[in-house]
């Protein structure tokens, strides 16, 4: 209870850390976000219209005082609206919310179904040209960032070999199939890095446990076991 305690605090600070970035990098940094959004349009923005949105949004006060009003909403769950389409940017986080836990859970599946096995197998196999090879290939996999990774994948399965969707989104419900097709990659290219960095905790820890003796007499008496039944099966054979 005092561990759980103690992580909520510390997710509190640092999420008042990041908040107060956030604030400090828009208010500080030279330029006006306000005249920045209407220039997109081209074009130098009315001195009017930039005052009159300005006053909507509050920017015209003081710094401390929006300082505040910031927190303040932050903490009664009022995250405001887009400045692009004023769109609730609650409702947004809700709506994509989904997805993204989608393809989280099944990228932390695929690294759990390719990393444990294969950390097993390779400590199993401690020197040998699995765990050499495996090691390099997961060393690999965790220097390359994910955002590289899906562009290559994006090239090699998409634009070359035309295997797998480039992107795109269709609902479950609507047809199983796509939705798990238009999934795979995305959740490949974030599943790899994970899984290498499972694969070397579990061939650490696999290895780190080999030694032990409770290991070392189970696999004993697995032998033995087995040396057993194969003597009882040859005699019955032999009988016959």
């Amino acid at each position: 209870m005092i561990w759980f305690f103690k992580r909520v605090c510390v997710s509190l600070v640092m999420l008042w850390v990041v908040v107060t970035l956030v604030f400090m990098s828009i208010n500080f940094v030279p330029g006006d976000p306000v005249e920045l959004l209407l220039s997109q349009d081209g074009g130098a923005p009315d001195p009017a219209t930039v005052q009159m949105i300005r006053e909507d949004l509050g920017l015209n006060r003081p710094i401390l005082d929006q300082y505040a009003d910031r927190l303040g909403k932050l903490m009664s769950f009022d995250l405001g609206k887009s400045m692009v389409d004023d769109s609730s940017i609650a409702a947004e986080i809700g709506r994509r919310l989904p997805r993204t836990l989608e393809l989280i859970g099944m990228a932390a599946l695929i690294s759990l179904v390719i990393g444990i096995p294969s950390g097993v197998y390779a400590a199993l196999k401690h020197g040998g040209g699995f765990d050499r090879c495996a090691s390099y290939v997961t060393g690999l996999a965790q220097g390359i960032p994910v955002f590289v990774l899906g562009t290559l994948m994006v090239l090699v399965f998409s634009q070359t070999f035309k295997l797998l969707p480039a992107g795109g989104f269709v609902a479950f419900s609507v047809d199983p199939g796509k939705h798990l097709l238009l999934l795979m990659m995305p959740a490949l290219s974030i599943g790899i890095g994970l899984a290498a960095i499972v694969f070397r905790i579990t061939r650490a820890s696999t290895l780190e446990v080999l030694p032990l003796d409770y290991v070392r007499t189970a696999r004993a008496r697995g032998s033995m076991a087995g040396a057993s039944s194969w003597r009882i099966s040859s005699r019955t054979l032999s009988s016959r």
